[in-house]
């Protein structure tokens, strides 16, 4: 949202310096820097996944009893990871919604930016789009 709010405030000079392509790429790479930093999350859980099997090899050889009782919460553990992994997943569902209805409008905009900007439209295109 800042990021569009930041291209549409723009003087109409900076428009004419940069063609729309070049507007798009902008908006695109910044996108996708923020993509790219979400994306890092599954790499993560798979390492945890690892040293998570790994630490329960070692407790059930040093000792046995004691890791069964703790492994006796696993399904406890399993059940609460499978819920929240089905609600992320409905909400990352929203978000992409959300993400394609604003890149819509940021498309539609910046196609007509000079026609934004004659009827002082910024405000009201910023706020439409977040």
């Amino acid at each position: 949202y800042k990021l569009f709010r930041n291209i549409i405030y723009r003087d109409i000079e900076w428009f004419d310096k940069k063609p729309t392509g070049e507007v798009y790429a902008y908006l695109d790479k910044h996108l996708n820097n923020i993509r790219y930093g979400i994306s890092n999350k599954i790499p993560d859980f798979l390492t945890t996944l690892c040293y998570a099997l790994g630490l329960i090899a070692f407790a059930v050889i040093l000792g046995w009893k004691l890791a069964l009782l703790s492994l006796s919460i696993a399904p406890l553990v399993i059940i609460t990871v499978s819920v929240t992994g089905i609600v992320i997943v409905r909400y990352m569902e929203k978000e992409l919604l959300v993400y394609s209805y604003a890149g819509n409008i940021a498309h539609e905009v910046l196609s007509a930016i000079r026609t934004v900007t004659a009827f002082n439209g910024q405000q009201r295109e910023a706020e439409r789009c977040g």
